[in-house]
């Protein structure tokens, strides 16, 4: 509960005093609307007694409250009474005192003249004294022009006992009837005239569609809505929510409706709350009730919703006795996605997170491999096929499920020379895949074609690419009798492409210029993933202290171009050597500040808390030696270009 604070100066000090939060007055509904009256019930966030005003014009000036009967929690019973008890009148008190719990107000109006429009707005009143806290809205109503005579009467019981399991006591809660051709809502108290879970409705009562007179149905089905006032949300129906009439003349017929409660509970286990861009995750999903017993009728499908989804969205195949397990999701942006699980049929649902990283190879190695550096090399091949890590991530396979081939079948078409088929992994954004074709398996030509989507799978699509005899010769140059094609792959970016993306040219494009003005040449910027326009530090390198086993070392942690490997001169011992893309990395340790000479292991990558690298780039890590012999240590990367 909120609280207001009023602060009162005294010689003494300051002196607070805390007030009740003022309630509001909300879900304002009219209805039992005749020729000379109506009610209004509506619902307050606070404690707070019910008032209601009067006026005959839209402005609110021309107060009439004075002039027409208000009773505040009315109710109905105490009409129909034969006589006036103890017993009756204790027992309206009672119920009176349940709609104030729950915070619902009933007031009917009477003595208001055919035919009329009126504006009532609701008050919230202090619970002593007739000072107005809050004020409704402005409401409108029309009074009817006349009463028809309606030749069959029907009388409505709702009963709502199968909720009190659930919520307990539903006395005084409000419960509304609503029909599609009348032009107000029927009110009613729950325990108001029938049991202590009813509510009792004389549907003769309703408007027609203009509000002028009363609604005579024809022969068939009334369809009724139902809904509540200070109740609880409780997820179920009103079985049936129909009324029959025959069109023949009945006098206080009467019909029943029974509140069903379904207690659906939508249940969704993903697989995992992080994955990558293409890569599935699997969800469990089950429906129980509000216990948790598995509800083996629900046979029907489920929805999911996410913007995000490429693959799973919409409607689920039925559950089979309230279950469908391995439910497959397949995002195609990166970010922190909410799914939405939920019935068709109501409003049952749940919601869960998946965290869906971009598809670089950093990330696809950490998905795969853990942070194994030995298996997480773009060469290194820990199943065991003929492909190495890079390949399998190009073009979507496991690195630890052997593969026989990336290739798929090549069926000779009609007018095609040569065909061929491939996987390709969409999402992965690190390497470009070129198609070069050849008359004799040496003079290799970079094939202009563009592959085409045969099928997609979850974790990759099978491309194929198909050439004429024409087209061969056009792009070899040589008229032949057999032509060959082949997958080669290539950095999806190089630093000219890296220098196109920040729309550096002319002399601010040479590798040595410096155009932010920081300590770092354009190749320096490359090398680190940095930002060749801005002078702020990237926040992507990292130094810091990590424990092994007894010891502690200096931990650095850089981007390095992706691939980047030990060249073979590089002895063993002393600074550790990478190079790619035509940039070499030394990175170096040193105990005195003088002679940076320690040998240097690389360890696997601590990335926690680092920002998210671009296409191209991988997170390292390297430690000193951590020896007891050494007081300090402190390691660093120098970047060449070669």
């Amino acid at each position: 509960m909120k609280h207001l604070l009023f602060r009162l100066i005294a010689a003494s000090g300051l002196l607070m005093l805390p007030v009740s939060a003022v309630p509001a007055v909300q879900q304002i509904n009219v209805g039992n609307v005749t020729s000379s009256g109506a009610c209004v019930a509506w619902e307050f966030t606070e404690t707070a007694r019910p008032g209601l005003e009067v006026f005959t014009d839209a402005a609110a000036t021309q107060n009439v409250t004075t002039s027409v009967r208000i009773e505040v929690q009315s109710l109905e019973n105490a009409r129909r009474e034969a006589s006036s008890t103890a017993a009756s009148r204790e027992s309206n008190r009672d119920l009176q005192d349940a709609m104030n719990a729950k915070g619902v107000a009933f007031v009917r109006i009477s003595g208001l003249d055919p035919e009329t429009d009126y504006f009532v707005r609701p008050q919230a009143l202090a619970a002593t004294t007739d000072t107005v806290l809050a004020t409704g809205a402005l409401t409108p109503l029309t009074t009817a022009r006349t009463a028809s005579f309606v030749p069959e009467s029907r009388q409505l019981i709702a009963d709502l006992s199968a909720m009190v399991p659930t919520t307990g006591d539903v006395s005084g809660g409000i419960l509304i009837a609503t029909h599609a051709q009348s032009a107000y809502p029927l009110l009613a108290v729950i325990g108001d005239g029938t049991s202590s879970t009813s509510a009792y409705f004389d549907l003769s009562l309703l408007l027609d569609a203009s509000g002028e007179t009363n609604l005579i149905p024809s022969a068939g089905e009334l369809s009724l809505t139902l809904s509540w006032l200070g109740l609880p949300d409780v997820e179920g129906v009103f079985q049936p929510d129909s009324v029959p009439y025959t069109g023949t003349a009945k006098v206080a017929a009467s019909s029943t409706t029974e509140f069903v409660g379904q207690g659906f509970v939508v249940h969704a286990t993903p697989s995992a709350s992080t994955t990558l861009v293409g890569l599935p995750v699997t969800v469990n999903l089950s429906v129980t009730d509000v216990g948790g017993v598995i509800q083996t009728t629900f046979n029907r499908a489920l929805i999911v919703e996410s913007p995000a989804l490429s693959t799973g969205a919409g409607n689920t195949p039925a559950l089979v006795s309230g279950v469908l397990n391995n439910h497959q999701l397949v995002f195609s942006t990166a970010g922190t996605h909410t799914v939405t699980v939920r019935d068709s049929a109501s409003s049952a649902s749940t919601t869960f997170d998946v965290t869906v990283r971009p598809m670089t190879y950093q990330n696809w190695r950490t998905y795969h491999l853990g942070g194994s550096q030995s298996a997480g090399g773009v060469s290194s091949n820990p199943d065991a096929d003929p492909f190495p890590n890079f390949v399998e991530f190009v073009h979507g396979r496991d690195p630890n499920s052997p593969d026989a081939s990336i290739l798929g079948t090549t069926p000779r078409q009609p007018g095609k020379a040569l065909t061929i088929r491939f996987d390709l992994n969409p999402y992965q954004q690190d390497y470009k895949v070129v198609i070069q074709v050849a008359p004799n398996m040496t003079s290799w030509q970079r094939s202009a074609k563009v592959p085409q989507v045969v099928q997609s799978f979850p974790t990759h699509d099978l491309m194929e690419v198909s050439w004429t005899e024409a087209e061969l010769q056009a792009e070899t140059g040589v008229a032949s009798t057999g032509y060959f094609a082949r997958l080669t792959w290539e950095p999806a970016t190089s630093f000219t492409s890296w220098l196109d993306g920040y729309s550096l040219t002319g002399p601010t494009a040479s590798p040595t210029a410096n155009p932010d003005g920081d300590n770092d040449p354009n190749f320096v910027e490359f090398a680190l993933d940095s930002d060749p326009t801005s002078g702020a530090a990237s926040g992507k390198v990292r130094q810091t202290i990590a424990s092994f086993g007894a010891s502690f070392a200096q931990v650095l942690t850089i981007p390095v171009r992706l691939g980047a490997t030990t060249p073979t001169w590089d002895t063993a011992g002393g600074e550790l050597i990478l190079e790619a893309d035509g940039i070499r990395y030394r990175i170096q340790g040193t105990a005195n500040l003088v002679a940076w000479n320690l040998t240097m292991t690389e360890v696997p990558a601590i990335t926690t808390g680092l920002p998210e690298l671009s296409p191209g780039y991988e997170y390292r890590s390297f430690r000193s030696p951590g020896s007891s012999s050494y007081s300090f240590e402190f390691v660093r990367a120098r970047i060449e270009k070669y």
